[in-house]
């Protein structure tokens, strides 16, 4: 059995794992009733390989934990579960205490960070649209300059490849590039083979398969190269730095809630039939 941590040092090991970037869920009881090994307030935190941090109680309840906990990383809904310790029947793991226990299950993650190769006008638009529905910024370039991004949490002035083995890049992050054509190359080579979630290149259809074809040359998958959003963004009819700006984020906004890009208006206005008394 883990150790029995108390509240604040779970929170204390919660602050250093999304410190880490790492993501986990959060199991609490909610509600303890009966003979049950810990009461409400108890906390385990459950990694994404399966590992754990601190009790709820041990034995087959918090293997039944761990097992609904892959549910949540799965899709990232909140889950409360409840456990009847007296029927050993529940969780066919056998265990009967006798008491019952309801527990939520939350997954914890931090916040999504925004990496933007580049530091154009259109770089500019895209830190402050994607500040504003709250991504953590991060802008690598080497012409970047901090006062040009105060949206910012981090402004590396150095080259992409530079830039980006300097941090690591999680699952939950996106990556735009948006470098003027200059250093389109070395950007999405500096990224292709990172975890992001989301990686994204500005460019012409015709600009995008010239680099395409070379990083292919170059020895590059091209299962690899095809799960790069290029060209960027929404069709929306943008023009300015800013209206494209909104399509790129509103792409990558989509990428992270699943969401299908279709318009939401309806098709047809259903006719109410009022009865007549």
């Amino acid at each position: 059995m883990q150790p029995a941590y108390t509240t604040s040092e779970i929170y204390h090991k919660v602050a250093e794992l999304l410190e880490d970037g790492k993501r986990f869920v959060l199991a609490s009881v909610i509600r303890a009733a009966g003979s049950t090994p810990r009461g409400t307030s108890a906390k385990m935190i459950i990694l994404e390989d399966g590992r754990s941090i601190g009790t709820i109680g041990g034995g087959c309840l918090e293997t039944y934990v761990i097992h609904e906990s892959k549910k949540v990383f799965e899709d990232g809904i909140l889950r409360v579960i409840e456990a009847d310790l007296g029927d050993d029947s529940w969780s066919g793991l056998g265990m009967a205490c006798g008491g019952k226990v309801e527990l939520a299950l939350e997954l914890v993650e931090p916040n999504p960070r925004l990496i933007i190769l580049g530091a154009g006008h259109l770089a500019k638009a895209v830190a402050k649209v994607g500040r504003f529905v709250g991504l953590r910024i991060v802008v690598i370039d080497p012409f970047a300059k901090p006062e040009d991004f105060p949206e910012a949490e981090a402004v590396l002035s150095e080259g992409y490849e530079e830039g980006v083995s300097k941090m690591p890049i999680y699952t939950y992050d996106s990556v735009v590039i948006c470098t003027r054509h200059q250093g389109d190359e070395e950007a999405l080579k500096a990224v292709i083979n990172s975890k992001a979630r989301y990686i994204g290149m500005v460019g012409s259809a015709n600009r995008v398969q010239l680099v395409f074809k070379e990083l292919m040359r170059q020895g590059y998958a091209a299962e690899k190269l095809l799960r790069v959003k290029a060209p960027i963004g929404l069709e929306i009819g943008a023009e300015t730095p800013e209206e494209i700006a909104i399509s790129i984020i509103a792409e990558v906004v989509m990428s992270r809630r699943g969401g299908t890009g279709a318009p939401k208006k309806i098709d047809k206005i259903e006719q109410a039939v009022v009865e007549k008394t």
